[in-house]
This record gives C-alpha cells, sequence and structure tokens, in this order.
C-alpha cells in the first residue's frame, strides 16, 4: 500500500473533481449556487474504488527502519529479530557483568582503585561481547600534558539486547584500530562508525566509582549493520478501468478549460500523469 499511496490521493482527488464539476454544471444551468449536498457527496465518494495491488511483504528489519524513519523510533520485531540472528550468541547482560565482578574498594587514589577494579572480558569468560550502539561523542584530546593531547577517541554509549546501557570508552589507538578494522571488515574505506550498528569486541569492564561502570574497548571482532530501507521506495502506479469511454461528441461540446481538466483526469487514472505530492489545485475534500 506504501508504494501506492500518492497515486492513490491523485486519483481519489480526480474522482471527486468530477462531481464538483457536473454540480457546477447543473447548478449553472439552473441559475443557482449551493454547495454539493451532503448525500450526494458521500455517495460520490463512496463509489471510488481503488484496486490496490499484492505487493511483497517487507521483513522485520526493513519494516523497523521505515518506522524509525518516518516516526523517528521503530517498533516492530524484536532486538534479536531486527539484527538477523546476530545476537543469538556472545550476548550478556551489563547488569550480570557488574554482578560477577561487583566493586571492591581497592585504593583512596581514584586512578589507583579503577585500574584494580578493571577485568578483562576474556578472563571473566567471554569470547567478546555483542551489543548495540546508541549514540556515540567523537573529540580531539585538547588537554596538553594529557600523553594522548591531540589525539582522537570516542565515547560510545551502549544497550544489550535487555536495554541495559553503559559506556564504551576507545581510547586513541583502540579508536583508530576500531575504524581500521570496520573498514577491512565491510570492505569499504570510508565506512564510518555509527548508531545502530551492532557491534562483536573485546575489552575491558571497569567500575569508574562504586556505582558506576563502563567498559574501555580493546578491539573489534565482528558486527552487524543496523536496519537498512528497502531498496525501492519510489511511488507506483496503476491504470485505473473506465466506466465509460470519452467520444468525440463529448470532447466537441467541451470548452477548453473542461478539455484540459478532462485530459488530466485520463492521464491520471491510466497511470500516465505525474503524481502530486504537493498539489496547488483546489482539494475537493476542503471545499
Amino acid at each position: 500500500m506504501f508504494y501506492y499511496v500518492s497515486d492513490y490521493r491523485a486519483k481519489l482527488r480526480t474522482h471527486m473533481n468530477k462531481l464538483n464539476r457536473q454540480w457546477a454544471k447543473d447548478c449553472k444551468k439552473r441559475g443557482v449556487e449551493e454547495p454539493i449536498p451532503k448525500d450526494i457527496f458521500d455517495a460520490h465518494l463512496k463509489s471510488f474504488s481503488y484496486p490496490f495491488p499484492k505487493e511483497i511483504s517487507w521483513n522485520v528489519r526493513e519494516k523497523f527502519a521505515l518506522e524509525e524513519y518516518y516516526m523517528g523510533e521503530g517498533i516492530s520485531g524484536t532486538v534479536f529479530e531486527r539484527y538477523d540472528g546476530f545476537l543469538k550468541s556472545n550476548i550478556v547482560s551489563f547488569e550480570d557483568l557488574s554482578r560477577q565482578r561487583p566493586y571492591t574498594k581497592k585504593s583512596d587514589d581514584e586512578k589507583i582503585d579503577k585500574r584494580a577494579n578493571r577485568y578483562f572480558l576474556s578472563d571473566m569468560g567471554y569470547n567478546g561481547i555483542k551489543s548495540i550502539i546508541t549514540s556515540m561523542f567523537v573529540w580531539t584530546v585538547k588537554n596538553e600534558e594529557s600523553s594522548i593531547f591531540g589525539q582522537e577517541m570516542a565515547r560510545i554509549n551502549l544497550e544489550d539486547p535487555w536495554a541495559n546501557e553503559t559506556v564504551l570508552i576507545c581510547f586513541p589507538e583502540a579508536w583508530q584500530q576500531a575504524q581500521e578494522r570496520m573498514k577491512v571488515l565491510t570492505k569499504n574505506e570510508s565506512y564510518k562508525i555509527e548508531p545502530g550498528l551492532a557491534l562483536h569486541f573485546n575489552g575491558w569492564f571497569q567500575w569508574e566509582n562504586s556505582h558506576t561502570y563502563s567498559i574501555i574497548l580493546s578491539d573489534i571482532i565482528g558486527y552487524k549493520e543496523s536496519p537498512k530501507l528497502p531498496s525501492d521506495l519510489k511511488s507506483r502506479k496503476i491504470k485505473m478501468p473506465r466506466k465509460q469511454n470519452i467520444t468525440k461528441e463529448d470532447i466537441v461540446n467541451l470548452d477548453p478549460e473542461e478539455f484540459v481538466e478532462v485530459l488530466e483526469d485520463m492521464m491520471v487514472e491510466d497511470g500516465i500523469g505525474y503524481i502530486e505530492d504537493d498539489d496547488d489545485r483546489p482539494d475537493p475534500f476542503r471545499g
């Protein structure tokens, strides 16, 4: 149905315009000006029938992408369906990671305490984990006293399949390697890591403090692209069955303006006229 919405609207407009023209003629003959009675308008509207062709349904990923594009939020399918089996293995709840390695105060020095509460995922029994990028921030380190001054790093917000969130910290070396790795995996030299991408990666789970944890990126193992829009979203047209043909006598009796209108109607009904998304002509439903 999506493909034919513009054509449906154009043909419905044409159908209603026929009533408008006929009613205007009748009023002119009777020497009166009056609106179309509601019962006549409703009956003419009800007589319109659009034979929507059968189309192959979009898959879950395509439906989700369309919803995100047009509504700002996708609702179709589960997160597992949206990533087409990618999240069947190597998944773990971030909350489970925190319970597996609870925070323990090791030092009053913040840096020492943070390093002491840092655990490599492989040592925790995971061959990397998978999660989805929801947002990200990339910046260049401006602290001149930092050993990584002038280098680019990233802070990526992740969501696990159960909607738990955490942050993936990408220091300059790991961030550069991640970008190069994605270019190799996608075979695309211009590829950029963006929200919606599902990542399989390794790294360190760490406690920032007693109530906040994050993950430090080590390397990327694999990926799954975010759901993409269908490749073909162009509007389509159909040829409407015509109840009666226009005769030569009908054409002769038309004034030039009416002739142009009838010709436009025939082109729309035959599916060879252009589809007007923003029509400047009066809308028959708005008077």
